[in-house]
């Protein structure tokens, strides 16, 4: 990358490599002249650095380099309904580590505690939504997922959080 900078910047004709895992600081003369002696031709190693750059990227799955690009300038994240908005307020009330259950005419069971959470899922008949005082994680989502409840809520992303189609989640610390 710095090889690259420079080739933009100045007119650069030779160059010489310090051994891998070494700075050229830290070499005694001997090596440093050695390498000097081995320098090679700018264009040379512009071409050898490229085509060994794409030989890595090929070794490692990686198809695009500059896949950046094609993103947007501003990462926007996506905001939270107004009913969802109201649902965060239940986390405010909970403890650390309990959950509720917000059925479909907006009343709020009792909370549970995150060893029962799974057994109240299955019999919380109604049930549209899981509101957690807690990282939501991979567990809590299949939980919901089981029991047909569509929406869950808590702080952050926990252990094996990612998004789902079946199950919409909404954390505090990005919706909020």
């Amino acid at each position: 990358m710095l090889f690259s900078q420079l080739m933009d910047t100045m007119k650069v004709d030779f160059v010489a490599q310090a051994p891998v895992g070494q700075e050229w600081e830290l070499l005694p003369q001997k090596t440093v002249t050695k390498c000097l002696s081995m320098k090679m031709e700018a264009k040379k190693f512009a071409h050898t650095l490229t085509k060994k750059q794409a030989e890595d990227d090929e070794k490692a799955g990686v198809p695009d380099k500059n896949w950046a690009e094609d993103m947007g300038e501003v990462y926007e994240v996506a905001e939270a309904p107004a009913e969802v908005q109201e649902m965060f307020d239940h986390l405010d009330a909970l403890e650390k580590n309990k959950a509720v259950f917000v059925m479909v005419d907006g009343t709020v069971s009792e909370p549970v505690g995150p060893s029962t959470l799974s057994k109240a899922a299955g019999s919380a008949d109604g049930a549209v939504a899981i509101v957690f005082n807690g990282p939501v994680s991979e567990r809590t989502l299949e939980i919901a997922s089981e029991s047909a409840i569509e929406t869950v809520i808590g702080t952050k992303a926990g252990k094996g959080y990612a998004e789902r189609e079946d199950v919409k989640s909404w954390l505090a610390e990005i919706h909020r």
